[in-house]
């Protein structure tokens, strides 16, 4: 159950608070000194989310819409999830992927290009990542209420 819940409920929870900082920051001043220090994670919050998608979509068995099979709610959960682990993984954690990977190519320059265009959704989107983690929170909590 431990992976379970890292996995659907605090990795999108941390990336959607990240993805959301300069909105947190501005309705909250008190929260500055605490995302302060989170934010130097940023990229490796990002890139664990990636790991999280792929993780996820292997367990999926390839298809995030077999979630549906149990209950809308839990297949909307399960696929706002994934979706917004895929999109905050790749808007914050692909600058830490491209150090990683040596050279300059094509394909590089147009996921760049990709990114620039999904930043100002970052908040946005984590809000929806935010929400699918307290979903699959209150799922291990209790399970009734998706059923």
């Amino acid at each position: 159950m431990g992976r379970w819940y890292a996995l659907y409920v605090v990795l999108p929870v941390l990336g959607g608070l990240l993805a959301c900082a300069a909105a947190v920051v501005r309705n909250a001043p008190a929260a500055r000194r605490l995302l302060n220090l989170l934010l130097p994670y940023k990229a490796m919050v990002g890139v664990a989310l990636l790991g999280g998608f792929f993780v996820n979509w292997q367990e999926m068995r390839f298809n995030p819409l077999k979630g549906f099979d149990l209950s809308f709610l839990f297949g909307a959960m399960v696929l706002t999830n994934l979706g917004s682990q895929l999109v905050l993984g790749f808007t914050m954690g692909f600058g830490q992927l491209a150090k990683w990977i040596p050279g300059e190519s094509e394909p590089e320059e147009r996921a760049e290009a990709l990114q620039r265009k999904l930043m100002p959704y970052e908040v946005s989107i984590g809000v929806v990542a935010m929400t699918s983690g307290l979903l699959g929170l209150l799922f291990a909590l209790d399970q009734e209420l998706f059923f």
